[in-house]
């Protein structure tokens, strides 16, 4: 037994530095990258000027808001065909569960840009990015003065990461971005126990989110492209999709909806500077509502699903301190206390003693129907 749980830690340990390693390179190219345009100063200042006079669209977080949310009005396929698990400490779900309001759990939904991985949304506006040619084809759009995969090339100097680093610098001055809530389509995973589960002695939660979606919603999905109601309290729920955005998927649907809506508005417009308003708009919603559910391929074993939030007004927005993000910005998410199927206990718990502890806070709250088990995995921390 002991030489068996010191195979899976030095095996653990093992997988934990390769991630590290990515991290890593993945820091280590954003600083090189961040080298290169300091000394950069003229495409700089022109990104400036370019932004500066489109300051009132960035500024107008309710419109973003807006038409974000009718963006995600929404799915065509049931949002979970089985129970999704969110991996946290025990310290953590019993504050959860002391924070129970109205038979409903309040969650952190936390901002895109404090994840752990923070050049995620680098990544997905890089996937966007790469949909652009095809959409223009689908759509027809020959003309370039109006097409957004050249919206970087306004000026000989420039290139879709200058364009890219500055354009989310400005969203994230104006908090124009999601928050989401992440959960795991694996159950019960040694990495995932090491990475979010507290080193294997927290609880991974069961979640059914198509109850949650039933109970938030008397719809089972919301349309994309024709939706006519915005409901700004709604959040709503997709799977992460690794590498690139599958054409057809979900994302994919999001992000060709944007570019179909900026086509119609922008039909007969001759004047330049208008014409680049509208592409700041439309690029700026297809990275608030598609970006967050396309993730590097390293991700992949964490199987993910999100819950999205778009932020709603600035007094909304909550601020927590995080020992490894610093401050992070958040917006709280209410999901209804009879989605909570399952409780796994971590490998490295007394799972007697904490499942008893469980069943005395569950039954407080009047949830006696939770299933509480332990975990398999051979983990000893």
């Amino acid at each position: 037994m002991a030489q068996s749980a010191n195979c899976f830690h030095r095996l653990f340990a093992f997988l934990s530095l390769i991630y590290s390693c990515v991290g890593f390179g993945v820091a280590c190219l954003d600083n090189q990258g961040n080298a290169r345009a300091s000394n950069r100063e003229t495409s700089n200042k022109r990104l400036s000027r370019i932004f500066c006079i489109y300051e009132p669209t960035l500024v107008s977080s309710a419109k973003f808001v807006s038409r974000a949310a009718q963006l995600l009005n929404s799915m065509e396929k049931p949002v979970c065909d089985n129970l999704c698990y969110h991996y946290t400490s025990v310290d953590t779900f019993i504050k959860i569960l002391d924070g129970i309001e109205d038979d409903n759990f309040k969650f952190h939904a936390s901002s895109i840009f404090s994840l752990n991985d923070p050049s995620e949304m680098e990544y997905g506006y890089r996937e966007i990015a790469k949909l652009m040619p095809q959409i223009e084809d689908v759509l027809s759009i020959n003309d370039m003065r109006y097409k957004l995969s050249g919206i970087w090339n306004l000026d000989p100097q420039l290139s879709l990461d200058k364009w890219m680093n500055y354009h989310i610098k400005k969203m994230k001055e104006h908090f124009q971005h999601s928050c989401v809530i992440s959960y795991s389509r694996n159950r019960d995973n040694l990495q995932l126990w090491g990475m979010y589960g507290n080193n294997g002695m927290g609880l991974a939660l069961g979640f059914d989110l198509r109850v949650y979606f039933k109970e938030m919603s008397p719809q089972d999905g919301l349309r994309i492209l024709n939706s006519t109601h915005i409901d700004f309290d709604t959040p709503h729920a997709l799977d992460v999709e690794y590498d690139t955005i599958p054409p057809m998927s979900l994302p994919y649907y999001l992000v060709r909806a944007e570019y179909s809506r900026y086509w119609k508005a922008v039909q007969g417009v001759m004047d330049k500077n208008e014409i680049i308003d509208k592409q700041i708009d439309a690029l700026s919603q297809m990275v608030m509502v598609a970006a967050p559910f396309v993730k590097h391929r390293a991700y992949d074993f964490e199987k993910e699903s999100r819950i999205i939030q778009v932020h709603k007004k600035v007094e909304d927005i909550k601020i927590k301190s995080n020992t490894r993000r610093g401050l992070v910005p958040y917006i709280e998410v209410k999901i209804p206390t009879s989605c909570l199927k399952e409780v796994i206990v971590g490998p490295c718990c007394d799972f007697d003693l904490i499942k008893k502890c469980i069943e005395i806070k569950l039954s407080q709250r009047g949830m006696r129907d939770v299933e509480i088990t332990a975990s398999v995995v051979p983990y000893r921390g």
